[in-house]
């Protein structure tokens, strides 16, 4: 996932090239999965239709909402990620209004692809899009703030400048696979450090070889009173 030419990607995917385009995740029209925020989506890209034309969303989304309004447009759902990528580089930017999450895969995807972010305070999110940086993080639920912050970054194409650079800047150095994997192996070293640190000798060989099994109560009150002896 890295930024491309977004004349390309819309004429890929058979999009228009003047429309103001709002790219949103997988999910986020199927109204039967409360979580990935659909009635917000709908709340959001109705406001920026009524204030742009020839405004467009677009998401990789099955949905149940009929009928439509024009400027909906579900995307295939598609487990390719060179054409996962056009969807990205095809918007302006992308806006996330999930309820609940940790750390969304699909928003480190739309940064590295150089695309601006804005979504609810929801989770691990504000971990990811850098408020003011490469994106805008408004409470969770205020679908308002949503529309302001969007509406925003789309009549000012200069900051959206600005934060794809950053946008792609910092998704290779925090989530770029090597550096993910090291960051991992610290984290782990850390735990066994502290572990062997805290732990007495005993402790420690119980752990690793005495079976589940037999660690009972009774057990632990025995071995207890073996190390009050010693």
């Amino acid at each position: 996932f890295r930024p491309s030419d977004r004349r390309a990607a819309r004429e890929r995917l058979g999009l228009p090239q003047d429309a103001i385009i709002v790219g949103g995740s997988a999910g986020s029209l199927d109204t039967a999965n409360p979580w990935k925020g659909a009635s917000y989506v709908l709340e959001v890209v109705a406001e920026l239709a009524a204030r742009h034309k020839n405004f467009l969303f677009i998401a990789p989304s099955t949905t149940n909402i009929s009928p439509l309004p024009p400027y909906i447009h579900p995307l295939p759902y598609t487990r390719d990620d060179a054409r996962l990528s056009d969807y990205y580089a095809a918007a302006d930017i992308f806006v996330y209004p999930s309820i609940a999450d940790t750390m969304p895969l699909t928003l480190c995807e739309a940064l590295s692809c150089g695309v601006p972010v804005v979504s609810f305070n929801t989770g691990g999110i504000p971990e990811i899009v850098r408020h003011c940086v490469d994106g805008y993080i408004v409470a969770c639920k205020d679908s308002r703030g949503m529309v302001e912050m969007a509406d925003y970054l789309l009549h000012h194409p200069d900051i959206r400048e600005v934060m794809k650079i950053d946008a792609r800047r910092g998704a290779v150095q925090r989530f770029e696979m090597d550096i993910m994997v090291h960051r991992y192996e610290f984290l782990y070293a850390e735990a066994i450090t502290r572990f062997k640190k805290t732990r007495s000798p005993v402790d420690r060989f119980v752990a690793t070889h005495v079976p589940l099994a037999i660690r009972t109560p009774a057990f632990a009150e025995l071995e207890e009173s073996k190390q009050a002896v010693h």
